[in-house]
């Protein structure tokens, strides 16, 4: 978990009401630091609202092209409610106004963190699903798509102008290279696929 912009003070405060639990607190003083130091590995980043050199809304703005998404949770010493809904629409999980209490920090950690392995795990799936993927001819693609959208081998046939049993070849050996094994599994490949 990374903690940026709280004062030493207020990261001793925050670690205190994670003790007990799993999560190894990296503290940031301000944002420069954070941006120079951090390496985008799984977790959460707990941001101040008001930091010294930057916002905690610009800085969430400066990591939005993060891959996965960064899963953020704010905090924040006075209730900004136009702060707190621009953070929210710009993808921040939570808004924490302080006094935090502990069971409210965690619980807001826990759910980042949760979403965190659930994106990652996502992106991995996704990438998988396209080296898969990428080892089917055109035409496997073709029929799989078409397959996918609910058409039968005998209307894939009629489309892609092909006689019917080369279309079951040609389903056939792309479910196989795709490691799916009925038609339920393909579309949902092809969700992942297109994540």
């Amino acid at each position: 978990m990374h903690l940026v912009g709280a004062d030493r003070f207020a990261q001793q405060s925050i670690s205190g009401m994670l003790e007990g639990s799993s999560y190894a607190i990296q503290g940031y003083a301000n944002p420069i630091q954070f941006l120079d130091r951090f390496d985008a590995g799984p977790g959460c980043v707990v941001l101040e609202l008001r930091m010294p050199q930057m916002s905690g809304i610009e800085l969430q703005a400066r990591l939005g092209d993060a891959k996965p998404p960064l899963s953020i949770v704010f905090i924040s010493d006075c209730p900004d409610v136009p702060s707190a809904v621009q953070a929210i629409k710009a993808g921040a999980l939570d808004f924490l106004v302080k006094p935090v209490t502990a069971a409210a920090l965690r619980d807001a950690i826990d759910r980042a963190v949760a979403t965190d392995r659930a994106r990652r795990t996502a992106r991995a799936d996704s990438e998988q699903a396209r080296e898969r993927y990428a080892t089917l001819s055109p035409q496997e693609r073709r029929v799989c798509r078409l397959a996918g959208d609910g058409l039968l081998n005998k209307q894939i046939a009629w489309e892609l102008d092909l006689a019917e049993q080369t279309v079951r070849v040609y389903r056939s050996r792309a479910m196989r290279k795709l490691g799916v094994d009925n038609l339920a599994h393909l579309v949902r490949f092809l969700v992942c696929l297109d994540m």
